[in-house]
């Protein structure tokens, strides 16, 4: 009965040191993203599952060990900062500027963007900024380019494009794609025009990722893991000496 008891105390400590390994992997990417423009903190999302494991071989009980189910993304607007580049635009609002990548169509809160060769608008990466029909903004030459709070491009006083700003019926089912891209599915729906959202032209905004808070969160789940990693240790330790002692009585 008490290795009963060792053991499920070590497959409860183990569960948990597993979901914080898990919490320490996702907040090490949200600090190493922390100066990404655009980027959007994960989270987990805990709860509890009760499997062939987790059954106590007492009185037919079942025990919840604690889990990662999944993980979410904070959408929580970051701050605007002010870079005097033409070329960086950051939106006010929800919604997301809509760029062409090779593998389809993504969105992102990043707006750093660049003049290509040909003059079409890019992002940093090189992905094409589209307009509401999908066709690629080209600029002519290198002449200055302004970019209304509605997302109007216009060159010379004439317009030449519109960036479009989309939001979606459920953004957090969206698909996170590298560090602030993210691509629509059947969940998020479809994209429609953002009716709340009003487009900077000369600022950046900055990841929401709060280092400081993330940093004793740090210290925090250090600390939880140490524990129970002792916790596993001591069942370890206790469950051998119950070992030796039934030996000493056997003989």
């Amino acid at each position: 009965m008490l290795s009963t008891v060792m053991d499920k105390m070590s497959i409860v400590a183990a569960s948990g040191l597993r979901s914080r390994l898990e919490a320490l992997d996702v907040l090490a990417n949200n600090l190493a993203n922390s100066a990404t423009s655009g980027y959007k903190a994960d989270n987990e999302l805990y709860g509890t599952y009760a499997g062939e494991a987790a059954e106590a071989m007492q009185g037919g009980m079942t025990s919840s060990l604690p889990d990662i189910r999944s993980r979410w993304t904070n959408f929580q607007q970051g701050t605007l900062e002010l870079t005097g580049n033409p070329q960086d635009v950051a939106i006010s609002g929800e919604g997301f500027f809509t760029v062409k990548s090779p593998t389809g169509l993504m969105y992102t809160r990043d707006g750093h963007m660049k003049v290509a060769k040909d003059g079409s608008l890019t992002n940093s990466d090189g992905y094409p900024m589209v307009d509401a029909s999908g066709k690629t903004i080209t600029l002519a030459g290198a002449q200055a380019f302004e970019i209304s709070n509605d997302g109007q491009v216009r060159q010379g006083g004439q317009p030449v494009g519109q960036l479009t700003v989309v939001q979606f019926p459920k953004p957090e089912a969206l698909e996170k794609t590298g560090y602030s891209y993210f691509k629509a599915n059947e969940a998020s729906g479809k994209p429609t025009p953002a009716t709340d959202a009003d487009v900077h032209q000369g600022k950046i905004e900055a990841s929401n990722v709060a280092p400081a808070e993330s940093a004793v969160r740090l210290v925090s789940l250090m600390r939880q893991a140490e524990f129970l990693q002792r916790a596993i240790t001591m069942g370890a330790d206790m469950g051998k000496r119950a070992i030796e002692e039934v030996g000493r009585v056997g003989s």
